[in-house]
């Protein structure tokens, strides 16, 4: 449970978002595509394990439990930038 309740996943997982995005960005469009679609379905599973350790999670103060909403967000973020961008594309 401590390794699920540590900010530091969430961070990391923020930045994996960031740096996966932005490299695919300048591959091929399809490439981009299917990361951000990946990458919005696990964000979606890593928020619903976040809202679950931020409830259950007797052992962490509020800094930590709003650090870790602070981070999906961010990557709820990154994800919804990533398909306004995929929104642009001339795909024929």
């Amino acid at each position: 449970m401590r390794v699920i309740s540590s900010p530091a996943l969430y961070a990391a997982w923020l930045l994996l978002v960031i740096v996966a995005l932005t490299g695919t960005y300048f591959m091929h469009p399809y490439v981009f595509a299917f990361t951000t679609l990946g990458l919005g379905w696990a964000t979606a599973a890593m928020a619903i394990l976040g809202c679950a350790v931020c409830v259950l999670a007797k052992t962490r103060g509020w800094g930590a439990k709003l650090t870790i909403l602070g981070y999906l967000a961010l990557s709820g973020v990154a994800v919804y930038a990533a398909l306004a961008v995929l929104s642009t594309f001339k795909w024929a």
